[in-house]
């Protein structure tokens, strides 16, 4: 529980948190849980989801930026 705790944590300070978990008992029992209950409030993901999103997010971002830089030289 420590873990799953430690891990919503730096969801909310990062706007994302990375976990692995292991197919031990214990890990099952807090997963089932905890993830109902955090799944009200989280969205959650597979790392190849994440970083597609992160990379349209950046290429969104760099389109608004080139857009800045365009208007700033009319």
């Amino acid at each position: 529980a420590f873990q799953f705790k430690r891990w919503i944590k730096k969801g909310d300070e990062n706007g994302y948190a990375i976990a692995i978990g292991h197919p031990h008992q214990n890990t099952i029992d807090v997963l089932a849980k905890e993830l109902p209950l955090a799944a009200e409030k989280y969205r959650f993901s597979t790392l190849s989801q994440l970083i597609e999103t992160q990379q349209q997010e950046k290429k969104s971002w760099s389109t608004y930026l080139s857009h800045l830089q365009l208007d700033s030289k009319n």
